[in-house]
């Protein structure tokens, strides 16, 4: 029985991608023992076991300085005690494991999501000046380039990461966040579609990168418009929010379940918006493949009004299924609203087609055959 290990230490010990999707399948798929390690920095669990995967929550430290030092060390021990066939990272703070694992003949994956060191320039800059942060910057580079190299496969969810390493002559795998076709709900028919037109919605992390503001000024343009949102946000945002005009035609359902946002926002809303802002890094307008946003309204049979980045232009358009909008643009996002409120049979089928998108093509059923055939490939090494 082959023994793989999955680290983290930001994601939570149920995140999705990591636990539901690739653990599971992985276990499933192999019938290996899979166990998912990270800290308890966003929440401890009492669950031992999650998808038929074993969860092992590390406490951190208080201790500022040394907290992440310590848990280095932690991890580290509980892996080369266990001696995996695969040690799977998910955490680019975590690249310091690599060498060590790997002179203990650990074979190792690199899952770089949607975000690695190119996309942390600007911040590194900003944090310790721009001498100090070009310097500090391109050491990282190189370190991160003879880390990857010594790895045995890389992951990400973003094409011009995956692109970019494929330089280094290291193993890749292009594997998206898509929905599982087991949780794709019913679709409505026209008539259960119509009463709901003038909604539209939101669930999920209420902050700036999902531009709430400039959705309520919309909101606050268009007719009879209702907004429901969800989601967890800090308090002060949240005020700022309040403060709008656009918030008296919201109702907030504050932080729900994920078979409450199907039932109480999907179902009772005529429109998603998917207005995430343009990454600052290098990635700029072309996106990436990683936030399942909008392909959680095209689940749900939900025409979409979505940021214009390059890699959902290629989906919206193929598949006719909403509207691209410059996500700092209120009059877009106003008239891309009013277009689907006032042509509610276009607005139903564009749902539909999207519908139709997640269970053709992008799925977790697709996705996991790649996971499958990049394991196979670095166990037969």
């Amino acid at each position: 029985m082959h023994k793989i290990i999955h680290v983290g230490y930001f994601h939570r010990f149920d995140d999705g991608r990591i636990v539901r999707k690739e653990c599971a399948a992985l276990k499933d798929y192999f019938g290996a023992d899979v166990t998912y390690i990270t800290s308890d920095r966003n929440g401890d669990t009492k669950f031992s076991q999650l998808e038929n995967v074993k969860i092992c929550v590390i406490p951190i430290v208080d201790k500022r300085f040394i907290r992440f030092f310590k848990y280095l060390i932690d991890v580290q021990r509980k892996i080369v005690n266990e001696n995996p066939d695969v040690c799977h990272i998910h955490e680019f703070i975590l690249l310091p494991l690599v060498t060590k694992l790997k002179k203990k003949k650990i074979k190792v994956i690199i899952d770089l999501h949607e975000n690695d060191l190119m996309d942390r320039s600007e911040q590194i800059k900003n944090k310790y000046g721009l001498f100090i942060g070009k310097i500090f910057y391109k050491f990282l580079c190189r370190y991160e380039k003879r880390v990857v190299k010594h790895s045995d496969g890389i992951i990400s969810v973003t094409p011009q990461i995956i692109n970019r390493i494929e330089r280094y002559g290291v193993t890749t795998a292009l594997i998206s966040n898509y929905p599982k076709l087991d949780e794709v709900p019913f679709i409505r028919e026209y008539e259960e579609y119509s009463p709901f037109s003038r909604t539209v919605c939101f669930a999920g992390g209420i902050s700036d990168l999902w531009n709430h503001k400039n959705v309520l000024s919309a909101i606050e343009k268009v007719d009879y418009c209702k907004y429901l949102l969800a989601g967890r946000s800090d308090s002060e945002y949240l005020q700022e929010l309040q403060q709008q005009k656009g918030w008296d035609a919201t109702e907030y359902l504050g932080v729900i379940s994920h078979s409450e946002v199907i039932n109480k926002i999907y179902f009772k809303s005529g429109i998603g918006l998917a207005l995430m802002e343009y990454d600052k890094g290098w990635i700029g307008k072309d996106g990436t493949l990683g936030n399942t946003k909008l392909f959680e309204f095209m689940q749900a049979g939900l025409p979409v009004v979505c940021t214009d980045f390059k890699i959902w232009e290629d989906i919206i358009k193929k598949y006719k299924c909403g509207i691209l909008v410059n996500p700092n643009s209120v009059i877009e996002i106003v008239k891309a609203i009013e277009w689907l409120q006032d042509n509610t049979k276009e607005a139903y089928k564009m749902g539909r087609n999207g519908h139709v998108a997640i269970v053709e093509e992008y799925n977790w059923e697709h996705e996991k055959k790649k996971l499958f055939k990049l394991y196979e490939k670095i166990l037969k090494k």
